[in-house]
């Protein structure tokens, strides 16, 4: 009876030891947060009673920085026409809307460059009327479905919207100068098939370039010929690359990615470019510091749709090029 007796106040002291070991720890966890909590309404208390502000000066009107504007109108194919119920009413085109489209263009050229001359000095345009401007007379589907038939009519039609576009800049956009950056198109030929030699001599587009070329000899406007695939512009250190885009496929499943980027480093063995402007394929991709392709006017159409294309709204690109930090700000114009 004395073994079990002396057992079972063993067992009685242990289990007072370690609760006595239990409430200790407790009692420590609860000092610790109650000293975190002390320290957390001391911080709250400092916050409060803070006041050193660091004063931000506004830098409005000092214009330090310098920029040229750039606008891209390529792919208006006017003289097409789509009816809503082709594609399934995403999407409406005909000459109306058309002219529409040209003026909203215009009008946000000089509303984007009014904006950020907020906090950069922009003098200078450059206007890349980039070919496709005009549906023309390719195939027989165009020939049965155009609104205007015949290409020297969409020619003229377009002519007038460019003409009334530019003169808009010249009265409204405030710049300096305008830099008219001339590429035809592949749509814009009369050839059946393309050609590579006598590429400009057969395109509409290029004669309604001179045409307008020629009307407009003021020192406001300087005009760019392309006379072959590309043209060329330095502005500031950059070195400018202007084409069609009607080189460059749409690719599979990587889209034109490796396809464009492949085709510039091949081009550029020949004369290196600092960034690349081309419209041809109808979706804006600003991609990146290389490179921007031009999205379209006419917008969802379809042949777009039968190929599988991205439902792109009608659009075309803006940016600027900085004079010490190169390409900033890059902007779809959404007709």
């Amino acid at each position: 009876m004395t073994k079990l007796a002396n057992l079972a106040e063993a067992k009685k002291r242990l289990k007072a030891k370690e609760e006595k070991i239990r409430v200790v720890s407790s009692l420590q966890e609860a000092l610790e947060e109650i000293e975190r909590l002390e320290l957390e309404v001391n911080a709250i208390k400092k916050l409060k009673q803070a006041r050193n502000i660091h004063k931000i000066n506004p830098r409005l009107g000092e214009n330090k920085s310098e920029a040229t504007a750039f606008a891209l109108a390529t792919d208006w194919h006017l003289g097409a026409r789509i009816k809503p119920e082709q594609v399934n009413y995403l999407n409406a085109f005909d000459a109306s809307i058309g002219k529409k489209r040209v003026e909203t263009l215009f009008r946000n050229i000089v509303s984007l460059t009014d904006k950020e001359r907020q906090n950069v000095k922009i003098s200078e345009l450059v206007l890349f009327l980039g070919g496709d401007l005009i549906d023309g007379n390719l195939h027989m589907d165009t020939a049965l479905s155009n609104e205007i038939a015949q290409p020297i009519e969409q020619a003229v039609f377009a002519q007038g919207l460019v003409e009334s576009g530019l003169d808009f800049l010249l009265n409204h956009g405030g710049f300096k100068h305008i830099t008219v950056v001339c590429c035809d198109g592949n749509h814009g030929r009369i050839t059946q098939k393309q050609h590579w030699n006598s590429r400009q001599g057969n395109s509409l587009e290029w004669y309604m370039y001179y045409n307008l070329a020629r009307r407009y000899q003021i020192p406001e406007l300087t005009w760019r010929m392309v006379h072959g695939l590309h043209e060329y512009l330095n502005v500031y250190d950059k070195l400018i690359r202007f084409h069609h885009g009607d080189t460059i496929g749409f690719g599979g499943i990587n889209g034109p990615y490796t396809y464009l980027n492949r085709k510039l480093g091949e081009w550029d063995r020949a004369i290196r470019a600092d960034y690349s402007c081309q419209g041809h394929l109808h979706s804006y991709i600003p991609g990146s510091r290389r490179w921007v392709i031009n999205g379209s006017l006419i917008g969802y159409s379809p042949y777009a749709q039968a190929l599988a294309g991205e439902n792109n709204p009608p659009i075309q690109a803006f940016f600027l090029m900085d004079k010490k930090r190169g390409l900033t700000v890059q902007i779809p114009i959404l007709l």
